[in-house]
């Protein structure tokens, strides 16, 4: 090739084309020898960092929360003793009963009650733990809603359920309201979500309906929004579905 390259460039008569033609033939040249094998290049990653804005945000919620809510620690709500009574007694006489021998029904939350007999047979003061289940479903619910939320402001959301007064009020109440809360913050996620995530957010629903008597009406506006998916909900749809969960 190199001899032709020279025989082209120095024949006579030879036109700039064939010149043109020659010099890439000129730069044509075997391989460098590689060694073998080759040793494969797995890609780099980047090593995983920890949110700290996220993680600072939460404790501040955190703080918030606790700060908001140690007011309300030296009294009792009334309610409570009820599901404290049903549990003793179900644990002591195995009747679900308000006084032992008639059997009413006096509770509202099921699944509540059923927490607090596991409570009862593991020997734990039933006051301070409905507290702290109570307060720890709170952090659950400020999770969720980060979880669930989008945008650059959500933390700021986040921070100003924290401080909201009624929320303090609950997450150490001892009751069954931010048990039910953060369920429903799990599933609607889900309900709303994509159609293979609708099965998630209905057993998530039903475990509402377990823990207040309006989770029932909640799941059937689930069932609504299943049937209808793949269709947008205009305004009559969205204010019947609305006053119906209310």
């Amino acid at each position: 090739d190199r001899a032709g390259a020279h025989a082209a460039v120095g024949r006579p008569g030879s036109s700039d084309g064939e010149l043109v033609h020659a010099v890439p033939r000129l730069a044509e040249a075997p391989p460098p020898c590689e060694r073998w094998p080759v040793e494969p290049q797995l890609p780099a990653h980047a090593p995983s960092r920890i949110p700290i804005r996220g993680v600072t945000a939460f404790v501040i919620a955190t703080l918030i929360l606790a700060w908001g809510a140690l007011p309300y620690l030296p009294g009792q709500i009334d309610d409570t003793y009820i599901v404290f009574a049903y549990a003793h007694h179900i644990v002591q006489h195995g009747e679900i009963a308000w006084n032992t021998g008639v059997r009413v029904e006096g509770y509202s939350s099921p699944l509540h009650l059923a927490l607090m007999v596991l409570g009862c047979v593991a020997g734990l003061d039933l006051a301070l733990f409905a507290r702290l289940l109570a307060f720890t479903c709170g952090l659950g619910v400020l999770a969720a809603l980060a979880r669930s939320s989008n945008g650059r402001h959500r933390w700021l959301l986040v921070l100003l359920v924290a401080a909201w007064q009624p929320f303090e009020f609950w997450s150490t109440a001892g009751l069954e309201t931010t048990l039910a809360t953060l369920i429903g913050a799990l599933a609607w996620p889900f309900v709303l979500g994509r159609r293979e995530s609708w099965a998630r957010g209905s057993l998530l629903l039903l475990l509402l309906s377990v823990t207040r008597p309006e989770g029932i009406a909640w799941f059937v506006v689930a069932m609504i929004r299943r049937l209808t998916m793949g269709k947008e909900w205009g305004r009559p749809e969205r204010i019947v579905a609305a006053g119906f969960a209310g």
